[in-house]
């Protein structure tokens, strides 16, 4: 199994927002869900792109594979003081403050950015206006993957006359 999962960046992420907000903090997209009455916010996947060429090291018959990745995650804060909200997570999250709340849950995520939050006014089903600001999260994950590889267990050498085993 590859780690950390994709389950553990985004739990990392959100107790991160947790640590900041006093809404929910949810999942999407979301199908045949209600949102969350009054003010939340959502976290959406965008991308998760290698960094770098593989590492691999090998113990036994086990190699580790790692690689570093770039994954965003879009962060959209809706209802009253979403603007604030917004403001307050890129600005930590660019912070040595961010960096600290995502290694407690897993060293292997760390920040890298965040864009600047701007305003994506949303109409509802209802046909209302809701307050909605967005931005992008860029985390870099160092993605392990073990698995088994052949090794040799033990070897037998002879030696042998080259010259009288193949005369030239």
């Amino acid at each position: 199994m590859t780690t950390p999962t994709e389950t553990v960046v985004f739990t990392a992420l959100r107790a991160f927002i947790l640590g900041l907000v006093t809404c929910e903090v949810i999942r999407a997209p979301m199908n045949r869900a209600a949102t969350p009455v009054g003010g939340f916010v959502a976290l959406s996947p965008l991308s998760n792109t290698p960094l770098a060429t593989n590492v691999g090291a090998q113990a036994g018959q086990q190699k580790t594979v790692t690689q570093s990745r770039q994954v965003t995650i879009q962060v959209d804060c809706y209802g009253p003081g979403a603007g604030d909200n917004a403001a307050k997570i890129s600005m930590l999250f660019r912070d040595f403050y961010g960096c600290e709340a995502l290694a407690a849950i897993d060293p292997g995520v760390q920040p890298l950015y965040a864009t600047d939050a701007h305003q994506a006014p949303l109409i509802d089903g209802e046909a209302q206006y809701v307050e909605r600001w967005t931005f992008d999260c860029v985390m870099q994950v160092n993605a392990t993957q073990a698995v088994a590889q052949a090794a040799a267990i033990a070897l037998r050498a002879d030696v042998r006359n080259v010259d009288r085993t193949y005369p030239p």
